[in-house]
């Protein structure tokens, strides 16, 4: 499975209400784009697992969801393309408080 494919794979578990299945694909795309030196793709992965997070909200949940908004939000700041990145980990940081 492609990494693209990947990220998108978790979206959809995500969207059905699987959630331990998208958290498990989340991580492996999320490899995946690290090791590829894929910037825009980790911090796109970061932003909608922190998403899937906030949702899922088991004990540790918030937290890695903060972590995984505030990564993503400084990899994508002011980077062309990446404004929404940006502006999704900033609502996931303001709803975290």
């Amino acid at each position: 499975m492609s990494p693209v494919a990947g990220h998108y794979v978790g979206r959809l578990e995500h969207l059905l209400g699987h959630l331990d299945d998208a958290d498990a694909s989340f991580a492996r795309a999320h490899q995946v784009h690290q090791r590829l030196r894929a910037a825009q793709f980790v911090a796109r992965t970061e932003v909608r697992r922190a998403q899937m997070l906030c949702v899922r909200n088991r004990s540790g949940d918030l937290a890695r969801a903060r972590d995984l908004a505030r990564t993503a939000e400084v990899a994508s700041d002011g980077r062309s393309g990446c404004e929404w990145i940006a502006r999704d980990a900033r609502a996931i940081l303001d709803r975290l408080g």
